[in-house]
């Protein structure tokens, strides 16, 4: 198994644990293994340094953009002070 065959089943794992956490996470880093498989396949080798730095820059990249486009509206909610229930 080559090492963008890891790479691929590792991001469909991610994606699969994702369908069950929905927590936007594990999708991020599925998406950044599918990228890391993509250029470990065009260049034909397994560089460690340059495969961690990659993946670690997108997971972020991916993890901030998930967060910003799928924000439930229940996240921006303002709670005032007459309808707080720790209001004595």
């Amino acid at each position: 198994m080559d090492s963008y065959q890891i790479s691929l089943v590792i991001g469909l794992a991610m994606c699969i644990i994702e369908m069950v956490t929905t927590t936007f996470v594990f999708l991020s880093f599925g998406f950044a293994f599918f990228i890391v498989a993509l250029i470990q396949y065009l260049t034909g080798e397994f560089n460690t340094s340059r495969d961690i730095a990659i993946f670690a820059i997108l997971s972020l990249i991916f993890t901030i953009s998930f967060r910003k486009i799928f924000k439930s509206t229940s996240d921006t909610e303002k709670i005032s002070s007459e309808n707080d229930i720790n209001r004595y």
